[in-house]
């Protein structure tokens, strides 16, 4: 982005309200137009007078801040010579600087300030000047085009040989869809809900029991090999995804036993998880307390 600063400055005689004091007003004035610089972070502006100044440049209203005004004694203090007499450098941000916006083309900003220049070092006189300075800070912006061009890799051949199928004779007992009894017992024990950020909150221990019943009761065991059961829907407070991590203890089954045995769990007990947010579909909070109170029964 480039910045073009235009400068207009306007030039007010005052007149001073009338006091009844005595002092001696000297003989000067300012040549010409004053010259400004519109620095990048400053501004600053230079007065030609007819005789060396002995008074003083501020912003008007800041008269009391030193950063804000600068005062001349003769003419040895002048650093710029004898035909620059008077000068002032303000810094951005400070002496009241006035920033306004241009939307319009072209776009910048104006930076205004106004500007007493006084003869004499206590008093305003009829020689005094006031000047509106504005700076203009044009906003440019140029486009810039490179052409590039993107190659992409070959693609990569990915091969795999599918295993044709084996022909085998095998004997079977009463019914070529026959299966074998089932040898094995379940048990799922060890369960925990987890965030993915190392958050946990455990749901089943590991004797295979519920820990809390409102967010999963004692498992069902339906067959040797197949455990469920239906439970409220809950998520992590402000989390998108919730992990489930269960165990699975697998045992031979007893001979001449038909049924694995399972957990002997009594009802869980209900407890308070802040950082779970919990519903069950098609249930109100009055309907959830209902299945609470018959519950206890």
């Amino acid at each position: 982005m480039l910045l073009i600063f235009f400068v207009s400055i306007f030039a007010i005689l005052t007149f001073p309200p009338i006091h009844f004091l005595a002092f001696a007003i000297p003989e000067n004035g300012i040549i010409g137009e004053p010259f400004v610089d519109c620095g990048g972070n400053f501004i600053e502006v230079l007065f030609d007078t007819r005789n060396p100044f002995v008074g003083v440049v501020f912003v008007e209203g800041q008269f009391k801040e030193p950063r804000c005004r600068s005062a001349f004694v003769d003419e040895s203090a002048i650093g710029r010579g004898a035909a620059r007499n008077a000068q002032i450098r303000l810094s951005f941000g400070t002496c009241g600087i006035k920033h306004t916006k241009r939307e319009d083309y072209p776009r910048g900003v104006f930076l205004s300030v106004r500007l007493v220049v006084a003869f004499h070092a206590q008093y305003l006189s009829k020689l005094d000047r006031v000047y509106d300075l504005r700076c203009f800070y044009m906003e440019m912006e140029h486009e810039l085009e490179k052409p590039f061009t993107v190659r992409m890799d070959p693609p990569t051949i990915h091969s795999k040989q599918i295993q044709m199928p084996n022909c085998r004779y095998e004997v079977l007992s009463e019914s070529p869809h026959a299966n074998g009894p089932n040898q094995f017992c379940m048990t799922v024990h060890s369960c925990f809900a987890d965030d993915g950020n190392g958050d946990k909150v455990q749901l089943i221990d590991e004797k295979g029991c519920a820990r809390d019943k409102y967010l999963l009761q004692n498992l069902e065991y339906v067959s040797d090999l197949m455990v469920g059961k239906e439970a409220h829907v809950y998520k992590y407070a402000d989390r998108q995804n919730i992990y489930f991590d269960c165990k699975i203890s697998l045992s031979v089954k007893e001979p001449f036993c038909e049924f694995c045995p399972v957990p002997n769990c009594a009802d869980p007990p209900r407890r308070k998880h802040f950082n779970f947010i919990s519903r069950k579909r098609k249930l109100t909070k009055r309907h959830l307390e209902e299945e609470e109170e018959k519950s206890d029964y």
